[in-house]
């Protein structure tokens, strides 16, 4: 869980940061640029510190503002609708944005009107000026942009201004044509994606095959935590499937994916076989495939392969485990199962 990992760098963080504290030449401007680059939940940790210092990160994280932004492209493509908004829901105009205290933690784009926004700009103003603030400001940042309707391509050009964001570390998104599917090849590229849902809005607009040979080595990514394709026409393949059961043996965290298998999952039979049993489950009237590490659960059902980690409780205080099941009667169904992709 990223809250986890947050609390471990603190952790660390604090332990580094409080042999500093004590040394008096160490100089005002150094500690003020940490904070700056810190998260809000490591600037909480370390404004309990007892010293001087800690008033400095009191005031850093009783500063620190995070923020929403909406961006709207018109349907002709040429204008930007942009809104800013705290966690209160209240506006904040770009020009009142304070680079040292603000960070957007979520960005929301869509395409509508732009009559009601505070500020539209042309799409070339947008690129020029805000997204380089966007940019220096976006921190560890949800994406979403879930449509249910494709793109117009003139509308569309707006992905290619945000693709090199490298801060999206969480995407939620539908196809909206070609410029989109590029999008989320980048930011896998870009390495820092820990959070992905890919769906399938609009009947028409599946995601191309490009996209599905992207996710072959997002899932080979320490970063990642979780993967939903269940509602993509996108799927898990023998080799993804195992890739996420030899990663979480090698020791790697749990993570959790949900997608439909387009294999017959007794494929997965003999596989790691030292470490994997198989038996029928009568609560999902399943046949399941288990293997044994601490910490982590992987489980399927419906004819979907998800992968999540504390699901229910192991047999013993020092183990987790791994399942993979499918149901009973739905294994000829998917046999051989395809899914057409546009190229």
């Amino acid at each position: 869980m990223p809250r986890v990992h947050f609390m471990c760098i603190s952790l660390n963080l604090t332990i580094i940061l409080s042999h500093a504290f004590n040394m008096d030449s160490v100089p005002h401007a150094f500690f003020d640029a940490v904070f700056i680059q810190l998260d809000k939940w490591d600037l909480m940790f370390l404004k309990k510190i007892s010293s001087h210092w800690s008033n400095e990160a009191t005031i850093h994280y009783n500063e620190r503002r995070e923020l929403e932004c909406y961006l709207t492209v018109d349907f002709q493509g040429n204008q930007v609708g942009i809104e800013i908004s705290d966690y209160h829901n209240r506006t904040v105009a770009c020009s009142a944005l304070n680079v040292k205290h603000d960070r957007i933690k979520s960005v929301v784009l869509e395409y509508d009107s732009v009559s009601d926004h505070p500020e539209k700009p042309s799409l070339e103003c947008f690129k020029k000026k805000f997204f380089p603030v966007l940019h220096l400001l976006a921190f560890k940042c949800l994406f979403s942009s879930v449509q249910y309707k494709v793109f117009p391509q003139d509308v569309s050009n707006i992905f290619n201004v945000l693709q090199e964001c490298n801060q999206f570390t969480e995407i939620h998104i539908s196809n909206s044509g070609e410029k989109c599917a590029k999008f989320v090849r980048r930011q896998i590229d870009l390495g820092n994606v820990r959070r992905l849902t890919l769906c399938n809005m609009y009947g028409d607009c599946k995601w191309p095959a490009t996209v599905q040979a992207s996710l072959k080595s997002l899932v080979k990514s320490p970063k990642l935590r979780e993967l939903d394709l269940s509602h993509s026409n996108l799927t898990l393949d023998l080799a993804m499937v195992t890739s996420l059961v030899e990663r979480f043996l090698e020791g790697y965290s749990a993570i959790k994916v949900v997608g439909k298998p387009s294999f017959p999952v007794r494929r997965l039979q003999g596989l790691d076989a030292k470490e994997q049993r198989s038996y029928k489950d009568n609560r999902t009237y399943g046949e399941l495939f288990e293997w044994t590490r601490a910490n982590a659960l992987v489980k399927s059902a419906a004819g979907m392969i998800m992968i999540a980690s504390h699901l229910r409780k192991p047999r013993k205080a020092s183990q987790a485990v791994i399942n993979i099941c499918i149901p009973n009667g739905l294994e000829d169904t998917l046999k051989g199962m395809t899914v057409p992709l546009l190229h």
